[in-house]
């Protein structure tokens, strides 16, 4: 029979009892755990003068706390310090968590972690937020080998998460407590850096990846595809393809290269792309585009005598979806120049005036002003490596030539020096109605050159455009266009009816 507990354990157990019902806890399962933590009680007169080593010689006889498993007593164990510890009754957790048997904190991080939770308790932390962030703390604290958290790197936090064989939802939890703890640290001025403000908020995994990234972490390319990809690209390059081409191409094959594994490049059948092709819903456009990339990867293969046929060949071709362009409203373009600051008005202007891409728009130079006899034009880097010269309104060229020489628009952040086009496209669209991007304004300007002249070949040669399809696909036909054209067929009917 249990001997009876202390009144320290009675009164502290019936604390945390209260602390876990506001906390939602089921009464069944606080019971339980209160039912395994019985035994220790009754073997350790007080609760807060427990170390490390009497728990862990406590679990490594587990013929003392028979019939309890040693998942629940050791759970039981960790979740009451670690209340202990949030309550400000110990100063370190000394049950270990998941069935680890870690070392105690150094005194590094346990002063560090003691002003954390002063600091956090201070600024009114729900308590189960404060002991869920506690929890994957006392964790890293006590397994890393850095016993100073401040000398912590990004680089060690990456790979002590990818380390860890968690379910997503811990890892989020974990990645999320380090950040906020180190964010803590840098508003304290404990550190000049906070290592874990770009740990990903994906899944841990085991594939390699940079340290300090943002995003889902990548599939990793069959390492049968890896080599072949490698020199498509570098041939795409060395053909004057734009870096950006061979990107693109480069995605589209990682993508069937990991779907179609263990399948080698080498391996695949035409049905095997057909197949692929089959099994996923896309729009036209992407299907065409990854088709693309198929036939330029299976050309160069077999040019190369890498293979002596190509499945992509036979490829079907994919039926043209009907042109849908859609122009951004002429109120939200005056609305857009009005509210924009200098820099986004321009950006504004070269999209809906000059109907240039983002990526051209993020590439513009002073050097691209061009006068040709008193006329200003500017050099646009188009899409596919395709200049194009485009006449520039006088008051665009007059602003351009107030600026700094160098890009129009210079980031010192980018290894480009330039704003990514991504960065352009954000930055535009903050201005116009939600859901409307920035190419719309090329739009717009496609559907205004039009309607000025009917001239789809001038507009095909503006847009920079390989042909006259694609630019039909910006053209938006207004309604007045085509009432005009019905009324006009309806005289023309009946001018011949009555000469009839």
């Amino acid at each position: 029979m249990t001997a009876p507990l202390t009144d320290a354990w009675t009164s502290d157990l019936a604390a945390w009892a209260r602390t876990q019902a506001r906390d939602g806890i089921a009464a069944r399962t606080i019971e339980t755990r209160r039912y395994a933590l019985r035994p220790f009680a009754a073997a350790h007169p007080d609760p807060w003068t427990v170390t490390a080593g009497d728990v862990a010689a406590w679990l490594a006889a587990p013929e003392r706390w028979a019939p309890i498993t040693p998942k629940r007593m050791r759970s039981a164990l960790h979740r009451f310090y670690l209340w202990g510890v949030t309550q400000g009754r110990i100063g370190s957790n000394p049950a270990p968590a998941r069935g680890r048997t870690h070392r105690p904190l150094s005194p590094a991080w346990d002063a560090a972690l003691t002003d954390y939770r002063t600091a956090e308790r201070e600024a009114g932390r729900a308590a189960t937020t404060l002991t869920r962030r506690l929890r994957h703390l006392d964790l890293f604290a006590t397994t890393t080998d850095h016993p100073d958290p401040w000398t912590v790197t990004a680089a060690d936090l990456a790979a002590w998460v990818r380390a860890q064989d968690w379910a997503a939802s811990t890892a989020t939890a974990a990645r999320s407590a380090l950040r906020a703890f180190y964010a803590w640290g840098l508003d304290a001025g404990r550190t000049t850096a906070n290592p874990a403000a770009y740990l990903s908020t994906a899944a841990p995994t085991t594939d390699p990846r940079p340290a300090g990234t943002r995003g889902p972490l990548p599939r990793t390319t069959p390492s049968t595809w890896a080599g072949p990809l490698r020199l498509f690209g570098r041939h795409l390059l060395a053909r004057g393809r734009s870096p950006r081409t061979a990107q693109l191409r480069d995605l589209h094959l990682r993508r069937i290269a990991r779907d179609l594994d263990p399948l080698t490049p080498w391996e695949v059948t035409l049905d095997d792309l057909l197949d692929w092709f089959a099994a996923r819903s896309m729009d036209p456009a992407t299907r065409r585009s990854i088709q693309g990339s198929l036939r330029a990867f299976y050309a160069w293969a077999l040019e190369a005598g890498h293979l002596d046929h190509d499945p992509a060949r036979a490829l079907p071709a994919v039926r043209q979806s009907p042109p849908t362009p859609h122009p951004v409203g002429e109120h939200a373009v005056r609305a857009a120049l009005l509210a924009a600051d200098p820099r986004e008005r321009l950006m504004i202007r070269l999209g809906a005036e000059l109907g240039m891409r983002r990526a051209e728009i993020a590439q513009a130079r002073t050097s691209d002003l061009l006068d040709r006899d008193g006329r200003w034009s500017l050099l646009v880097h188009g899409k596919g490596a395709r200049d194009r010269v485009l006449p520039l309104p006088a008051s665009l060229a007059a602003t351009i030539r107030t600026l700094p020489a160098g890009y129009l628009f210079p980031s010192d952040a980018s290894p480009t020096g330039h704003l990514s086009p991504a960065t352009v496209g954000k930055l535009i669209a903050t201005h116009l109605p939600d859901g409307i991007s920035a190419h719309a304004l090329r739009h717009r300007f496609a559907t205004a050159a039009y309607s000025l002249d009917r001239d789809i070949f001038a507009v095909q040669r503006l847009l920079g455009h390989a042909s006259p399809e694609t630019t039909q696909r910006y053209v938006a036909s207004s309604d007045d266009d085509l009432r005009s054209t019905v009324d006009r067929l309806a005289m023309w009917t009946e001018a011949h009816a009555v000469g009839a």
